[in-house]
């Protein structure tokens, strides 16, 4: 077969996919209520990667050149980016629970799925950005039920990244988040 007959066999080779196409790809977006569908479909697939505490979110591969528990706390946190202005809405998702969870275990030093205090130039300083976010807009579903105790280690975790070097990019946003969150709380 030629190049320019392969070339004619584009259509087919689109058309064959290994896996049909996710949910959100026919959604048509049109109405709070496909909002929210759409939202629950990119997060459920994520409990299947969940660890039993609820702060390690696995994905398959990554390529990351960081450790595997930043990696982890990123499958955490990046999906917070969603499930927080979803339930600072008013809606509800079924999953918020192990978000908390997730939230708690995390940030407990004594816990075994702890993120671990950030260091210098720490990925972990980025995924502190949507855990503060998600504090300041769904503070009712992620910071009412807390604990003192448990408030406590959410604080010196999120508080962690102060005194550490960041690069000089937009890392410094979540820096200033976190900060204008500490007076608000």
């Amino acid at each position: 077969m030629s190049a320019a007959q392969a070339t004619n066999n584009h259509g087919l080779a689109a058309a064959n996919r290994p896996f049909p196409l996710h949910p959100f790809n026919k959604n048509p977006m049109r109405t709070r209520a496909d909002v929210v569908d759409a939202c629950a479909s990119l997060l459920d697939p994520l409990a299947a990667g969940t660890s039993a505490g609820g702060a390690l979110v696995r994905v398959a591969g990554t390529g990351t050149r960081f450790d595997e528990t930043a990696a982890q706390s990123e499958g955490y946190a990046r999906p917070l980016w969603g499930l927080a202005p979803l339930l600072a809405g008013g809606s509800e998702y079924g999953g918020t629970e192990r978000y908390v969870r997730g939230l708690v275990s995390g940030t407990d030093p004594e816990h075994e799925e702890f993120w671990g205090y950030m260091e210098d130039l720490d990925q972990r300083m980025v995924e502190a950005c949507p855990i503060g976010f998600t504090l300041a807009i769904a503070g009712k579903q992620f910071w009412d039920p807390l604990t003192e105790k448990q408030r406590e280690n959410v604080a010196a975790y999120l508080g962690s990244m102060n005194d550490k070097e960041m690069p000089n990019t937009n890392w410094y946003v979540p820096h200033r988040h976190l900060n204008l969150l500490c007076l608000l709380l």
